[in-house]
């Protein structure tokens, strides 16, 4: 038996959360995180300042929207060419839609998170899973705001003991 010692972030506080310090430091790690995590950040903010809940596709909402996505992405420290026009404009498309596929996967995941913590072989998603169903991935990113404390009280600790074969 082995216990991890692991801090979960409540998706408000990942919202705000830079990039875990390994991306930053590995150049390879940096170019293979995806647009998504910008956009999804962009999108957010975008439904903050704006009110609704998409852009619309009115000239004034796609250059909001473009601006924000553009700040995330330096925010991230990501390389600005994989930020692509193209990428925005299929993000934007897609927006609003439910594929079954997409749905089918991201069910699969929930309930594999669900029985791996329950039988305490694995630890659970740490925060924030974004499926690209352009690609096929599920990349998981563990954002956790910066704090002098490294245990601060806002972040739930869980000590979980782990079965490891």
């Amino acid at each position: 038996m082995v216990t991890k010692r692991e801090l979960y972030t409540p998706l408000l506080l990942a919202n705000s959360s830079p990039l875990p310090p390994e991306y930053l430091r590995n150049r390879r790690k940096l170019k293979q995180v995806t647009p998504l995590l910008t956009c999804m950040r962009a999108l957010w903010e975008y439904q903050k300042i704006s009110g609704g809940p998409l852009p619309s596709h009115s000239k004034a909402d796609l250059e909001l929207f473009t601006t924000l996505a553009t700040e995330k992405h330096k925010e991230f420290q990501l390389p600005p060419e994989s930020l692509r026009s193209d990428f925005l404009r299929s993000f934007l498309q897609n927006l609003g839609s439910e594929l079954a596929p997409v749905t089918a996967f991201l069910g699969g995941q929930l309930a594999q998170d669900v029985i791996n913590v329950l039988g305490k072989r694995e630890q659970p998603i740490q925060n924030l899973l974004l499926f690209d169903g352009e690609e096929s991935k599920g990349p998981v990113y563990a954002l956790h705001p910066i704090f002098d404390d490294p245990v601060a009280p806002e972040i739930p600790v869980v000590d979980m003991p782990i079965t490891v074969v």
